[in-house]
């Protein structure tokens, strides 16, 4: 080989390296969302437990692509999110978890939150380019799947119309900030996520989306009307009133044909009352649509009532769906099931649904500290991002849309898709650019150690996977009982997983209906109860057994605890 062309192409090699980097930051969540045959999260009861395994495993070919290129994350707030990882740890170590699938999910995201930010932070400026103008197709990939999911509730491949939303509009967002260098097709398909998303908020609807929207494009705008040059102010304020105007335009055109093309109609038994001689009840009125921010009001005051009993280390990593029942408000619970317009079903609060809160319920008042903190130092850089290059801003206004996003719900904590993608934009945005002292030895411990975490979480990563996919075959038949094939699968998802709250209950309605009153049924729903103390179907399953057992005492027991 003759020397000379060496230099040339391990320039064009590390320059395909980065492509790749870029591209595999988004390989977690396009994976998740995967909407054709093979989708990994199709029917899956608990896409957040699933996908929780399956990003970490998808996670590991970012982190190890960032050791094979030697590159060097020089984060801003590393030491923050180290000593937030240390918080987590302790508090778990001092507190077992009740629920163990809780916390291995909970800590899979983080795994999976670390190697993300070290994989976003090994990007060069070209390489932080490739990944700002792959944000709005990205957007799109996760968008219209949704979009086309109406027997689905337009939820798409990812089981839930919050999560598709969450993920599809910061990086929509992103795309039509900052589109001066971009070429005419770019600009293009940027408009088209952001009214996409409209689209998809519309006909959900999420509200949040065109809030998000109006609020993160308005504050861009300020702030280059503020210290732009005249061009720089005109060019944000176009952009920032086009795209309000693009995502609540979009958002009304679908609120509009939604409303009337259809009318949802309640839930009702399938014999009519009258004919089975009970007075017909009124009809209750219609739900607001704004119910849900009294929802999400009522579950952050409990959520600050049950801090206050556990201020000093919090409920424990991944806690909060086994531990808040207790506390949720009657009136909370009553607007969740549409005034019991919905029959025979009881809701759950899995998630505080606000990722700025979840930190101080879960770690305590040093752990909540360190995560706000951190979250403060990402907002305050995406801001100064905003005055930056193309790519920066983008990234910056992706990352204002996420934390926006985190007060009315869970993109950073609980959502493994938008999680991992966030904290990919994270870890770019937050990278010291410029000349600096190196750092090898401690360079490679950050990337080493990333990769390890997710390495060492592998295995239960794969269990959870497995279980998921299991469960999710077995979902349909949930109500009608299992066959011998079938309840061979349930004994596969148990031995993966035993810790599954949704496993053991399957088995338990399983033996209920095979021996009901039996010492194996009464078992199989205290197994469930062991790692979700306050679950409502099990504390009935419990109550129903042990009359039949004619345990008379005990079941009053039980039910008055339910």
């Amino acid at each position: 080989m003759n020397p000379r062309t060496l230099p040339p192409m391990l320039a064009r090699l590390s320059a395909l390296a980065q492509l790749a980097q870029a591209l595999l930051v988004l390989l977690p969540a396009l994976y998740l969302a995967w909407p054709g045959p093979g989708a990994v999260l199709a029917g899956d009861p608990e896409p957040e437990i699933t996908g929780a395994g399956r990003a970490a495993l998808a996670a590991l070919f970012p982190a190890g692509l960032a050791i094979v290129r030697r590159g060097e994350p020089r984060l801003r707030a590393g030491l923050l999110w180290m000593a937030l990882l240390l918080a987590g740890w302790v508090s778990a170590k001092i507190h077992p978890p009740v629920d163990s699938l809780g916390a291995s999910r909970a800590w899979l995201i983080a795994a999976t939150a670390t190697a993300m930010l070290v994989a976003g932070s090994t990007l060069n400026v070209a390489g932080k380019m490739l990944l700002a103008r792959a944000l709005p197709l990205c957007s799109l990939a996760l968008c219209v799947p949704a979009l086309l999911d109406n027997g689905g509730q337009w939820s798409g491949p990812l089981g839930n119309s919050g999560a598709a939303a969450q993920t599809a509009l910061p990086l929509a967002l992103a795309g039509v900030w900052n589109l001066g260098s971009a070429p005419p097709w770019l600009r293009v398909l940027s408009w088209t996520a952001l009214g996409a998303c409209g689209l998809h908020a519309g006909l959900a609807p999420v509200w949040a989306t065109p809030v998000v929207s109006v609020v993160v494009l308005a504050l861009a705008a300020l702030l280059a009307l503020r210290n732009g040059s005249q061009q720089v102010r005109s060019q944000a304020l176009r952009r920032a009133l086009v795209g309000v105007v693009v995502v609540c335009g979009a958002f009304a055109l679908a609120k509009g044909l939604f409303a009337s093309g259809s009318a949802v109609t309640p839930i009702a038994s399938s014999v009519p009352a009258a004919e089975q001689g009970v007075p017909t009840p009124p009809e209750p009125p219609p739900a607001s649509e704004f119910a849900g921010l009294s929802v999400r009001a009522s579950i952050a005051r409990a959520s600050l009532s049950m801090l206050a009993e556990h201020w000093t280390l919090g409920i424990g990593t991944g806690q909060f769906a086994a531990q808040f029942p207790p506390w949720r408000e009657p009136q909370e619970i009553e607007v969740s099931t549409h005034a019991r317009r919905l029959r025979n079903v009881e809701t759950e609060v899995t998630f505080p649904h606000n990722d700025w809160l979840v930190g101080w319920v879960e770690l305590g008042v040093i752990g909540g500290a360190l995560w706000t903190g951190f979250l403060i130092v990402l907002a305050m850089t995406a801001v100064a991002a905003l005055q930056s290059s193309p790519a920066r801003a983008s990234l910056g206004l992706a990352t204002l849309g996420f934390l926006a996003f985190a007060l009315v719900r869970g993109p950073l904590t609980y959502d493994p898709a938008s999680a991992s993608l966030a904290f990919g934009i994270f870890g770019a945005l937050l990278a010291r650019e410029g000349p600096s002292t190196p750092r090898p030895l401690r360079d490679r411990l950050c990337t080493y150690g990333a990769f390890l975490l997710l390495a060492l979480s592998g295995q239960r990563a794969l269990g959870i996977a497995a279980c998921g996919r299991e469960l999710a075959a077995l979902w349909p038949f949930a109500l009608r009982g299992l066959d011998s094939a079938q309840q061979s699968k349930l004994e596969l998802a148990l031995r993966l997983c035993p810790d599954s709250p949704s496993a053991r209950a399957f088995l338990a309605r399983e033996r209920a209906r095979a021996n009901p009153g039996s010492n194996s049924s009464i078992r199989a729903w205290q197994s469930v109860l062991e790692v979700r103390p306050h679950a409502l179907e099990a504390l009935l399953g419990l109550s129903k057994e042990l009359a039949l057992a004619q345990r008379l005492q005990d079941a009053r027991e039980i039910l008055e605890q339910a």
